[in-house]
């Protein structure tokens, strides 16, 4: 397990504590969680007057995170 986890074992979020989930293996999905202030991921905030072109740097970055080569297009129109 991460170090930077171990000091949330136990802590349960509310829905208004921004958090992000990693999966440990050998854990059940969903079982750790981190405060997103906490995170290195770069994005914090969604801010609503640019939302489109948030989430897909959202998911640009999340991409690059988790090491995925396919290149992901967003259909701006569905979101």
């Amino acid at each position: 397990m991460p170090e930077h986890f171990r000091k949330y074992v136990g802590k349960e979020f509310s829905v208004k504590e921004h958090h992000i989930h990693y999966y440990v293996q050998g854990y059940k999905p969903l079982a750790w969680a981190i405060p997103l202030v906490d995170d290195d991921f770069a994005i914090k905030t969604i801010e609503a007057i640019n939302f489109n072109q948030t989430f897909a740097d959202i998911i640009k970055l999340f991409a690059k995170v988790v090491n995925i080569e396919t290149v992901i297009t967003i259909n701006s129109l569905l979101l």
